[in-house]
C-alpha cells in the first residue's frame, strides 16, 4: 500500500443528495481521503454549504475538525451557538 495519496478536489466525486436526505440541505460533500484509498481511521472531505443550507444536529463518535475557508457558518455545540469565520 502506498504511504501517500494525492487527490485534486476537482477530481473527487460529490456524494449524492440522497445521502443526506432529511439530515442536511444545501450541502455538497466530496470525500478526498477515506476507505476508498486505504485510510481506515482518518478521513478528509471538502464540504460546501449554501448560504441558506443546514446540517441537522448529530453526534460524532470521534473528534472532528472543521476549517472554514469562506462564509460565516454557525456551529451549535453543547447547546451554544458559536459564529465561525475563515
Amino acid at each position: 500500500m502506498p504511504s501517500h495519496h494525492v487527490t485534486r478536489a476537482s477530481d473527487a466525486v460529490p456524494a449524492t443528495p440522497r445521502t443526506f436526505e432529511g439530515q442536511a440541505e444545501g450541502l455538497v460533500r466530496r470525500t478526498l481521503v477515506g476507505r476508498h484509498v486505504g485510510s481506515l481511521h482518518s478521513g478528509v472531505a471538502q464540504v460546501r454549504l449554501d448560504a441558506d443550507g443546514y446540517v441537522a444536529l448529530h453526534v460524532h463518535a470521534f473528534e472532528e475538525s472543521v476549517y472554514v475557508v469562506s462564509g460565516t457558518p454557525t456551529l451549535v455545540l453543547d447547546g451554544r451557538a458559536v459564529a465561525l469565520a475563515p
